[in-house]
C-alpha cells in the first residue's frame, strides 16, 4: 500500500467529515485509572493498522438488539452499566448502522526532545532546533505514524513518518519511557438513553458476539457486513 492509498484507507476508518486528502484524527492526553493507579495516556478517535482488528459481529444475522455490560466512563471503570445496542457489525469501517458513536484507542504518551538541529521528514519537513519536541505517536499503518511537533507555543501534526524514525535519529532524545500499552474502546448510544463505553474485548464477550475477518466488498479494506 503506497502513501496515497494509506491516506485514503485512514480516511475511510474515520468519522464522517474527515477528508481523504487530510484525515483528521483528534488526539488528547487523558488521565485514566487502572488497578488503582492513575496514569496519563494518549487517547485518539481511531483504531490503528492497515486493517484494524477486531471486526465484531454482534448477532448481525438477527434484527433487534442485545444488552451488553459497559462502563459509564473509560477513565475510571468504576461504574458498570447495562447498555442495549443494535445488533450489527462493530468496527470503524462498518457500513451498516449500529449504536457506535465513536471508536477510541488509548496508548502510552510518547515524547522526544531535540538536543541539536535536525529535520524530520513526513508530509512536510520539520526543521527542529534544540528544545523542540516530537510527541504523541499515533500508528497509522504500513509502519507509518503521526507525531505532533511542538516548537514553543506552536503545535503542528506531521504524518507519514516511519514510526521508528525518532528513535533512529541522532539529536532526538526520548524523554518519556518506552512502554507497550494499548486499549481499544467503542463509545455507544444505549437504548436506555445514556452513553456508555465498552472495550473491544468486552463486546466480543457479549452473548452472540464473534470476531469475523475482513472480506472483499465495495470497500475491500473494510468488513463485509
Amino acid at each position: 500500500m503506497g502513501k496515497m492509498a494509506l491516506v485514503l484507507f485512514i480516511a475511510a476508518a474515520l468519522p464522517s467529515g474527515a477528508s481523504a486528502g487530510s484525515p483528521k484524527i483528534t488526539a488528547y492526553r487523558l488521565p485514566i485509572t487502572r488497578d488503582g493507579k492513575t496514569v496519563t495516556r494518549l487517547s485518539y478517535d481511531f483504531w490503528s493498522g492497515e486493517q484494524p482488528a477486531p471486526v465484531i459481529d454482534l448477532n448481525s444475522a438477527a434484527k433487534g438488539s442485545t444488552k451488553v455490560s459497559a462502563y459509564a466512563s473509560l477513565r475510571t471503570l468504576d461504574k458498570k452499566v447495562g447498555c442495549t445496542i443494535k445488533n450489527g457489525v462493530y468496527h470503524p469501517q462498518a457500513r451498516t448502522a449500529n449504536s457506535a458513536k465513536a471508536y477510541y484507542t488509548i496508548t502510552p504518551v510518547v515524547e522526544y526532545e531535540a538536543t541539536k538541529s535536525v529535520t524530520l521528514e513526513g508530509d512536510w519537513t520539520a526543521a527542529l532546533h534544540p528544545g523542540d519536541k516530537v510527541v504523541d505517536l499515533i500508528p497509522l499503518g504500513e509502519g507509518q505514524c503521526r507525531f505532533t511537533v511542538v516548537q514553543g507555543k506552536t503545535r503542528r501534526d506531521i504524518e507519514m513518518v516511519a514510526c521508528e524514525t525518532p528513535d533512529a535519529t541522532p539529536g532526538l532524545k526520548r524523554v518519556a519511557p518506552a512502554e507497550k500499552y494499548s486499549e481499544q474502546w467503542i463509545y455507544l448510544t444505549c437504548a436506555e438513553g445514556y452513553p456508555a463505553f465498552i472495550r473491544d474485548q468486552g463486546l466480543l464477550a457479549a452473548p452472540g458476539a464473534h470476531e469475523k475477518t475482513a472480506m472483499p466488498g465495495p470497500n475491500p479494506d473494510g468488513p463485509h457486513d
